[in-house]
């Protein structure tokens, strides 16, 4: 059998009055349709824990003194604690009745762990699939307030107070603990948020917005989008813009379409009036990928810049003649092998 702790709280605190009308709806019959009815009330419990006397069902505010009798703090806006212990859903009646005095026990061992020296007051309901059971503990035992830390929550949760009888037939019903998941951004609002993404300022400034905070939201189409979220669908545009031009030249250098990887192609110079040499062209032009064009069949758009390489044949030239001349200057000799017997 699995059962769950919770610990109710109260959104302005829990005072005398609130006190009280937490025991009134406790003993009532409760103001929505019963899940389970067998006819008789749903109040099947009654017990008291350090009160003075057996509570009276019929008089309210007397159970209510009773409880907080021994309240330290006149001025607290927390008097009482609300918990309440609920098992699985049941259906059969003997079984419910059984998870009832089960009940009963857990609820004196977690007062006697969690609340010593505290009054309090246990509703045993049935009107419920899930049988369960309310717990209005004194947050005071007289001298100090009750000091529950979020790890005696988990504890309160997690069941270790049980005995070792109880441990056998009772589980916790709580979720094991793990790390958040959180749902991925709506995919209409992230389309939306590129949408404005991809305008220009002052149109987007036209859209009609209003402060969350300290942030800009956007209402467009119906639905509201972050300012933030705008700018973070911009950066990535952005960044796949980047990405798409950079694989695009990527791929051209492979294929040798424009970069260092291509072939320049040249055409004889031309001869002016003066007899100065002209080049005309460009650097580093296409290559042609057809086999057409590979034979020579190019276009004047494929015509290679000679301003540079002209001067570079020049001094290739100047140096070949140079060492012609040098060599002619100071021409080998034949060494003299002869020997003195020889003339």
């Amino acid at each position: 059998m699995k059962a769950c702790v919770y610990i109710k709280t109260a959104k302005r605190g829990r005072s005398r009055g609130a006190c009280l009308s937490l025991i009134k709806h406790c003993l009532s019959e409760g103001r929505s349709e019963p899940e389970y009815d067998d006819g008789n009330s749903r109040v099947v419990v009654l017990d008291a824990y350090g009160m003075a006397g057996q509570p009276d069902a019929t008089r309210p505010a007397d159970i209510r003194d009773n409880l907080l009798r021994n309240n330290h703090d006149s001025k607290s806006k927390d008097t009482a604690k609300h918990v309440v212990i609920s098992v699985e859903d049941i259906a059969d009646l003997a079984k419910r009745k059984a998870a009832m005095r089960v009940l009963r026990k857990m609820a004196f061992l977690f007062l006697k762990t969690y609340a010593p020296g505290c009054a309090a007051i246990a509703f045993g309901h049935l009107d419920r699939c899930h049988p369960h059971i309310h717990l209005c503990i004194a947050n005071s035992d007289g001298s100090r307030a009750l000091n529950w830390q979020p790890d005696t929550l988990r504890q309160m949760q997690s069941m270790v107070w049980l005995s070792r009888d109880l441990a056998t037939i009772v589980q916790s019903g709580r979720r094991k603990p793990g790390k958040a998941k959180h749902e991925p951004y709506p995919g209409v609002r992230l389309s939306l948020a590129a949408e404005l993404a991809s305008l220009p300022q002052a149109e987007l400034e036209q859209i009609p917005w209003e402060w969350r905070g300290s942030t800009r939201v956007f209402i467009f189409k119906k639905r509201r989008i972050r300012e933030r979220t705008i700018l973070r669908e911009a950066e990535r545009l952005r960044v796949e813009e980047t990405t798409k031009q950079k694989v695009k030249n990527e791929n051209d250098n492979r294929n040798g379409i424009g970069g260092r990887d291509t072939i320049g192609v040249m055409e004889p110079p031309a001869t002016t009036a003066a007899g100065e040499m002209e080049t005309v062209g460009r650097r580093n032009p296409p290559v042609a990928t057809n086999r057409a064009a590979i034979a020579g069949k190019l276009d004047a758009s494929g015509i290679a810049n000679l301003a540079i390489v002209a001067p570079l044949a020049g001094a290739l030239e100047r140096l070949k003649s140079e060492r012609s001349a040098r060599c002619n200057e100071y021409p080998p000799t034949t060494p003299d092998i002869s020997g003195p017997g020889d003339n």
